[in-house]
């Protein structure tokens, strides 16, 4: 994966998957794959896990990439554990 590509990965996931056609609310791997593959940030299709090694060697963990991910929930932050008391 290209540094641009991962760029754009990273702005996707920052966004709703509803802007790119998917009915779910939040990101997921597979739906992630899938939509990267579409776009042409993958050059090939491949499976979540695949994906999910790929952002391991370029530094990145699900983990981490998960709290890129932004939901039309309004309290989505409270009810992952990220609001700051």
């Amino acid at each position: 994966m290209t540094p641009e590509a991962l760029e754009d990965l990273r702005e996707m996931l920052r966004q709703s998957p509803q802007a790119y056609d998917v009915s779910r609310p939040v990101w997921s791997m597979a739906t992630l794959a899938e939509v990267a593959w579409k776009r042409g940030l993958l050059p090939e299709r491949v499976r979540p896990e695949r994906l999910r090694r790929m952002l391991v060697r370029l530094g990145y963990t699900w983990k981490q990439v998960k709290r890129w991910i932004v939901s039309p929930d309004p309290d989505y932050a409270v009810k992952r554990g990220d609001a700051i008391n």
